[in-house]
């Protein structure tokens, strides 16, 4: 529980620093003041969205993933619906994003409500050392996923320089789409790591002998 209560506030001051810095950039330069809006409302979605997955780490770590199922299934269908009325009603791309933050707004609250409720012993602690020592072990991981993050988004970017912004928003309505159809899979995956890692904490490498690809 402390281990835990201590990587839930070292991810709330990075995430609440990550947003700002993000707003702040897209002041600096020289955004225009729909693009700023749209930084702060896909930034918010996407806080509460990384924020709802880190409660759900939680759950995961007891063996109890029935609530993020049922509040990932939830947020899909809010999202759909929002989708659905932006589309009938001709709302704008700003419309949208407000959808976004609001179905993972929800999911957060939700997800955090329930966390406090059936693990009282996790809270947030101000412990600066215990973070340092966090940033020291996840440091090579970190790495990681900051050099797959940047392989991941920069053809968005290149494809601005060449093509305009137009094509850029096709191709991302496009990768949508598979987002979408990979939460099946991904929901899968994610019920069963839990009694996964637990069978081969109990019993070792004979967990995998029945394994077949």
């Amino acid at each position: 529980a402390s281990f835990i209560s201590d990587a839930l506030s070292l991810r709330t001051v990075l995430t609440i620093v990550a947003f700002v810095l993000t707003v702040v950039s897209s002041v600096v330069f020289s955004y225009p003041a729909h693009l700023v809006v749209l930084v702060i409302v896909f930034g918010a979605a996407s806080f509460f969205d990384q924020y709802a997955k880190l409660v759900f780490a939680v759950f995961r770590a007891h063996q109890n993933v029935r609530i993020e199922v049922m509040l990932t299934i939830a947020e899909k269908a809010m999202l759909l619906t929002g989708l659905l009325l932006c589309t009938v009603y001709s709302k704008g791309i700003i419309a949208v994003g407000a959808i976004y933050a609001t179905a993972n707004g929800i999911k957060f609250a939700v997800a955090l409500l329930m966390m406090r409720r059936n693990h009282r012993s996790v809270r947030f602690r101000y412990r600066p050392a215990a973070w340092v020592t966090l940033l020291k072990e996840s440091s090579p991981f970190a790495a990681v996923f900051v050099f797959w993050s940047i392989s991941y988004r920069i053809d968005q970017v290149m494809l601005e320089h060449l093509r305009g912004l137009g094509d850029v928003g096709l191709y991302g309505a496009a990768y949508r789409i598979i987002e979408t159809l990979t939460f099946l899979p991904e929901a899968v995956g994610a019920a069963l790591m839990p009694a996964v890692a637990s069978t081969v904490m109990l019993v070792g490498d004979r967990a995998l002998a029945g394994v077949r690809l």
